[in-house]
């Protein structure tokens, strides 16, 4: 059964004035006076006034959001012109409970034109799923709400539509989110290729790369986004090789398999 990529980020928030939050460290579990921020959700009249917004960007940057009813779900599928039939088939798959799709780019996260699910990690039933969805006008791809991995959905058959909305985009590389579709376009020129998803940070690429020119675009990438390959393919070593060639030559083997490519902006 293949997967499609995942990948999962350090990051921290700080909870009121008393506690910062990593998920590198485990932070739900740290403790100040016996509280912990698990405790605090499970007890949720028990947090203090100053606690309140730590609390919920606590739970929106890394828990799934909480479940609505099948009312809800309707009301969100109608209000983000999203057919309630396609919502159904969806989550036939995906599982769960239907969420408003948010660029995270932003501070606070902000409500776009879509929805998200739980993710659909075995392709074999993602990529039919989204085929069919593409014929009837809509665009199923990965993404990332805060740090959870989702699926999104919205109504455009424009991939570049899909980019722009999340907002992905490298700041720490002075990577705009219009440099990211400007390149993009650039190498659509010369291959077809198909955006798989895309998040804040993220974009998932599928390449279809003449024979023989992998390694080029390979190169291409690593320098438009290195840690595609310095956290990314250099760190898939089975035989303990993590240099940058070794990440190129794995992500010249991605590109020649079509594989999907995880650009990541650290």
């Amino acid at each position: 059964m293949s997967k499609l990529p995942a990948i999962s980020r350090a990051g921290h928030i700080v909870l009121g004035a008393f506690i910062c939050l990593s998920i590198a460290s485990c932070a739900p579990h740290t403790k100040r006076n016996g509280r912990t921020i698990d405790w605090l959700i499970k007890h949720p009249d028990q947090i203090k006034p100053e606690e309140r917004e730590g609390v919920a960007r606590y739970k929106e940057e890394f828990l799934p959001p909480d479940p609505l009813s099948h009312e809800q779900e309707f009301k969100l599928a109608k209000h983000n012109g999203i057919a309630t039939d396609v919502m159904l088939e969806v989550l036939k798959i995906s599982g769960g409970s239907a969420a408003q799709l948010k660029n995270c780019s932003d501070s606070p996260y902000r409500p776009v034109a879509g929805i998200n699910v739980p993710p659909i990690t075995d392709e074999s039933k993602f990529e039919p799923l989204r085929k069919s969805l593409k014929k009837r006008g809509y665009d199923l791809f990965i993404t990332q709400q805060g740090q959870v991995d989702r699926c999104g959905l919205m109504r455009t058959t424009d991939p570049f539509v899909i980019v722009k909305t999340m907002g992905t985009s490298g700041p720490n590389y002075g990577v705009g989110t219009d440099d990211v579709i400007a390149k993009l376009k650039e190498w659509q020129k010369t291959m077809p290729l198909d955006i798989v998803g895309a998040a804040d940070d993220l974009l998932y690429v599928r390449f279809n790369r003449p024979s023989g020119k992998s390694a080029e675009l390979a190169n291409e990438i690593n320098k438009f986004c290195p840690d595609a390959v310095s956290q990314g393919t250099s760190l898939e070593s089975d035989d303990g090789d993590d240099s940058e060639a070794a990440g190129l030559r794995r992500l010249t083997e991605h590109i020649d398999k079509n594989d999907v490519v995880c650009f990541w902006w650290d």
